[in-house]
């Protein structure tokens, strides 16, 4: 890297790299550096045939910031792991009592503006932070909090057309904030919403200025 680095301005006068992230080192659970002269990494082989790729990245990308160190943890992908459980069930049981044809938001419900106004907040965060601040971890925190901002009512088969569109907005951007560290996941639940294009295609949904407030 630094050689390519060095060339680059000396010969050509430039640098290579617009932008350089340098990621962290990752540690065992005593704290010391992986190493395979050390025979004390782990082989992921194993935690993505028991967990999915997905659940292993999202781990990585939320233990640490990309650029310290990541002290390795199982028990830490078991934690992701219920996390995406969780938003994998919370989108079935959305699509199971039957996605709004046409969003109606009712402002003088207070729960259902409480969780538009987050939902955009987020929106807002984790593009900063995948943008520029490259702060993935709490990118995910964000995107974790906002799960947790669904009123359980919101999702039953008597909630109101406002709560359920209120829902449905938060999920659909759950899963499109999520799709670049979960991709494979949030392609499927992409489908289970009743889209047919490939999430990554999907254009970034610009938060309402009224709702960041």
């Amino acid at each position: 890297f630094y050689t390519l680095l060095a060339i680059s301005t000396t010969v050509f006068d430039s640098i290579c790299y617009k932008r350089c992230l340098s990621l962290g080192l990752i540690l065992d659970k005593d704290g010391k550096k992986m190493s395979k002269s050390k025979g004390n990494t782990v082989d992921p082989e194993g935690l993505i045939s028991k967990y999915g790729a997905d659940t292993v990245r999202l781990f990585v990308m939320f233990a640490a910031p990309p650029d310290q160190s990541l002290e390795w943890s199982e028990q830490g992908v078991q934690g992701s792991f219920r996390f995406l459980n969780r938003i994998w069930n919370l989108t079935q049981e959305h699509v199971d009592i039957g996605i709004p044809e046409k969003l109606e938001f009712d402002n003088n419900n207070k729960e259902a503006l409480s969780l538009r106004i987050k939902t955009h907040q987020t929106l807002n965060k984790v593009k900063d932070d995948y943008e520029r601040r490259h702060a993935f971890n709490t990118a995910i925190a964000s995107v974790m909090e906002l799960s947790n901002k669904i009123p359980k009512q919101f999702i039953a088969n008597n909630s109101s057309l406002s709560e359920r569109s209120a829902a449905h907005e938060a999920i659909m951007n759950i899963i499109i904030m999520l799709a670049p560290i979960t991709p494979h996941l949030s392609q499927h639940l992409w489908w289970e919403l009743g889209k047919d294009t490939p999430i990554i295609d999907h254009i970034w949904p610009e938060a309402d200025p009224g709702l960041l407030i």
